[in-house]
């Protein structure tokens, strides 16, 4: 089998893995724009009161039941991980409304709560919707069916709408809460199903590497045996019937075999010089959230109340803006430090002065009914003209997502397969291979 010269652009967690796995039998080059290897896997070392801690701003937790390749990899490189916390909290109206989802106390976490009729009504609507949800066959449903549509369809209360979907939506996918209810009600109730939110006991338990997500990098990189090209932005490619060129900010011109786009859908939109008519078509209707990650130790962006504070806390009063998110990190990591700190997405309060430690930018796809019907037909852009095309967004934008198409792209082009067995192991994405049996390696 030859040794084929392969370009993989963008170093998250899909361009890692992409490379990981093809290092092993072909000549890779990993391109990332950076000055830093792991995409959203992203930590920032703090000094605390109590000395230096590590905190994650991007990629925080993971649980074993759906994301399995990521389990395995993480054991497979013996990265250490602990125990984390999920728990939610919602802060309405400068406080004057707020709940958390831990039990009774939470729900109830304002006692006038017990009295509210349309609070009660809220409640009533929490545990039908996870009934209901939970007992649909979602392979029957209509596509077209949104998930404003299904929830008016049954009978849900405005205020379950306003107060629990859109917060809870909003906080999964980093996406403006107003476009929660676009959702393909089939995508939304096939990932509550698949992600175990709708049971009230035996929840998935989550986990967060020990230390930080950067140490899940270090293990990846010290196992890479590629070329490792830092703080170099791909401004194109070029493609003839022989080979790829890869134009850098740089000015240098690299030709490969193969060249893989492990980025955004419109950032390889962007750098394909000569995009065809489906290249086109396929990348460009996926649409991104662009969010201000904010690393401080401002408590007054929390709920009001103490007791309802959670490691996710939807903390707004404007359904319609950036999603308010912030995640309480001392429940979510194991940081060795009485000092409280919280990563915050799009924030719209003014924070005290000394209390921010840095400020971060990230995207998240949205997943919209165009991008989720259009998500059955990307794998027939692989191996076209030699590019090919991985990222969570051919799956729900998690980190499995990523790792899952990094994973097939690697397979398919490399002919090598992971070094590990699991049930259903590409079952985020959606896969369409083409007629041969044979891997592109094996043609060479």
């Amino acid at each position: 089998m030859s040794k084929l010269k392969i370009a993989v652009i963008g170093s998250g967690i899909t361009g890692l893995a992409c490379a990981w796995l093809l290092s092993k039998r072909h000549k890779v080059t990993l391109f990332e724009r950076n000055d830093r290897l792991g995409g959203h896997s992203h930590t920032v070392k703090v000094l605390s009161p109590d000395g230096p801690i590590d905190v994650d701003i991007g990629f925080i937790v993971y649980n074993e039941a759906t994301y399995q390749n990521l389990t395995a990899l993480f054991a497979h490189l013996s990265v250490n991980t602990s125990r984390s916390n999920m728990s939610f909290a919602v802060s309405l109206d400068k406080g004057d409304y707020e709940y958390s989802g831990n039990g009774i106390c939470g729900l109830f976490g304002q006692p006038l709560n017990f009295i509210n009729g349309r609070h009660l009504r809220l409640v009533y609507d929490i545990f039908r919707f996870f009934r209901n949800v939970g007992a649909l066959k979602v392979n029957y449903l209509d596509t077209s069916l949104t998930l404003a549509q299904w929830l008016n369809k049954t009978g849900y209360s405005r205020d379950f709408m306003q107060r629990h979907i859109l917060p809870m939506g909003a906080a999964i996918w980093s996406v403006p809460s107003a476009q929660i209810m676009d959702f393909p009600m089939t995508a939304f109730a096939r990932f509550f199903q698949n992600h175990g939110l709708l049971r009230i006991f035996n929840r998935p338990k989550w986990r967060t590497v020990t230390n930080g997500c950067q140490n899940y990098v270090k293990k990846i990189v010290a196992n890479l045996d590629c070329e490792i090209r830092l703080g170099l932005e791909i401004q194109k490619i070029t493609r003839s019937s022989d080979s790829i060129g890869v134009y850098s900010n740089a000015g240098v011109i690299e030709d490969f075999d193969h060249c893989v786009l492990a980025i955004h859908a419109n950032q390889a939109l962007q750098v394909l010089s000569d995009a065809d008519p489906i290249e086109h078509s396929h990348l460009s209707v996926f649409k991104y959230s662009d969010n201000e990650a904010v690393l401080h130790c401002d408590h007054r962006v929390m709920p009001q109340r103490k007791h309802l504070w959670s490691s996710w806390n939807y903390v707004s009063t404007d359904i319609s803006e950036k999603p308010n998110i912030t995640y309480w990190m001392n429940n979510l990591q194991p940081l060795p430090t009485k000092q409280n700190y919280f990563v915050t997405l799009n924030p719209v309060q003014q924070f005290l002065n000394d209390s921010i430690i840095g400020r971060y930018h990230y995207s998240h796809p949205i997943f919209n009914r165009a991008a989720i019907e259009r998500q059955k037909y990307l794998w027939e852009l692989q191996g076209r003209r030699r590019t090919w095309f991985a990222g969570s967004y051919f799956g729900y934008g998690f980190h499995e997502d990523g790792l899952q198409s990094g994973l097939a792209v690697a397979e398919r082009l490399g002919g090598i397969e992971r070094p590990w067995k699991v049930k259903n192991q590409s079952d985020r994405i959606h896969l369409k291979h083409s007629v041969t049996p044979k891997t592109i390696s094996e043609s060479f």
